[in-house]
């Protein structure tokens, strides 16, 4: 494709399965309706970028939905306004020299589901990008030599589950100013900087995370809680980290209980856990689930917008097929 595909208002962008997109200089795919791309794992949709401008798909707030299935985007960035979207089964490959702001998906406002994805590159750039949403959820997925796979920014009620995050070299988890956030059952390894590192905005402090069943280990530092974050702390499992847990600027020795440690992320007495002069924290010998505070219905609220989407697929592709 050699020029700028726009998609107009009350319109979407329907793309088979086993397509091939290929983008040459200044050309990209501009979308004010919907886009979705249906691939099937033995026939996936390939969008591969020869631009040397970063971002190749943009959908901006006049759309509804972004849905990508199995697909593969190479060496492209994609940017979405407050639209739903869904990626799933789908590869993001990076080999160009990125700035340190350029993400694989930038995604501001709306909501998003990422599931089942791999992403590869070469330490370079930036991964998925979350700012200011709703119910935010990337689970199931692999990042290799993906600096910052995974940040949040403003963003509320969401989770990071069961995704592998190795040989990057800077963070693996970044929340800033986020509320009620659960990051559970994921493996960091070999990461240069930080593991999970949770800080704010000007717009405000990181509250209500739940830090669980996390595997931590050959990273400089495990889990960096700063600028007066708070969080629960549970069964994670740490090895050969420099430092395990970093408490730094959480300005919080009236209120050490901002920050609870349960006893069962350590082992053989092995605590690593450094602090500032004005940061502290409580080690709680058992914390229940009932004892935590966030508890909410994601998942189901995802499945509601999942379903609306497909309704209209299944809308969009009737009439296309008998109009």
């Amino acid at each position: 494709m050699d020029k700028t595909l726009l998609i107009d208002i009350g319109e979407s962008l329907i793309i088979e399965a086993g397509t091939t997109i290929e983008l040459s200089e200044n050309a990209k795919i501009a979308s004010y309706g919907s886009v979705f791309a249906m691939g099937h794992s033995d026939q996936p949709i390939t969008i591969k970028s020869n631009n040397t401008e970063w971002e190749i798909i943009r959908i901006l707030r006049e759309a509804d939905s972004l849905i990508f299935n199995n697909v593969n985007i190479i060496n492209g960035n994609i940017y979405t306004h407050d639209c739903h979207v869904i990626y799933n089964s789908c590869q993001f490959i990076n080999n160009r020299t990125l700035e340190w702001n350029q993400s694989l998906s930038s995604n501001h406002g709306g909501s998003l589901h990422i599931t089942d994805c791999k992403s590869s590159g070469n330490n370079t750039g930036e991964g998925f990008l979350c700012y200011n949403m709703e119910y935010p959820i990337i689970e199931n997925c692999k990042f290799s030599k993906v600096p910052d796979p995974i940040e949040y920014i403003q963003c509320t009620n969401g989770i990071i589950s069961d995704n592998l995050m190795e040989n990057n070299t800077d963070d693996g988890i970044d929340l800033n100013a986020c509320t009620n956030i659960i990051i559970e059952n994921n493996i960091i390894t070999n990461i240069s900087d930080k593991g999970i590192e949770i800080g704010h905005t000007q717009e405000g402090i990181s509250s209500g995370i739940i830090i669980r069943n996390n595997t931590i280990n050959h990273s400089h530092t495990g889990i960096h809680l700063m600028e007066k974050s708070e969080a629960h702390i549970v069964n994670n499992k740490f090895d050969s980290n420099k430092v395990n847990i970093l408490l730094t600027e959480l300005d919080n020795l009236n209120r050490p209980e901002s920050i609870e440690i349960s006893s069962d992320n350590f082992s053989n007495s092995d605590k690593r856990i450094r602090t500032d002069s004005i940061s502290t924290y409580v080690i709680v010998e058992d914390i229940k689930e009932e004892d935590l505070t966030i508890q909410p219905q994601i998942k189901s609220h995802l499945l509601e917008i999942f379903i609306a989407c497909a309704l209209l697929i299944l809308l969009i592709f009737f009439v296309r097929r008998f109009l």
